[in-house]
């Protein structure tokens, strides 16, 4: 089974990120449904706000 990977060439480069305001209480939210030490688990949720 082999790894598909992206051409670095291919991949934009981004100088920095932020989230918008609605999107950080998004996923402060998501972060909320885990217990302390656990908010790791919304790691999913928060890329995909990341990528949207």
């Amino acid at each position: 089974m082999s790894m598909i990977t992206a051409d670095p060439k291919d991949v934009p480069h981004v100088a920095s990120f932020a989230f918008t305001v609605e999107n950080l209480a998004k996923a402060k939210e998501l972060m909320a449904h885990y217990p302390p030490g656990r908010q790791a688990s919304a790691v999913i949720g928060v890329l995909d706000l990341a990528q949207r």
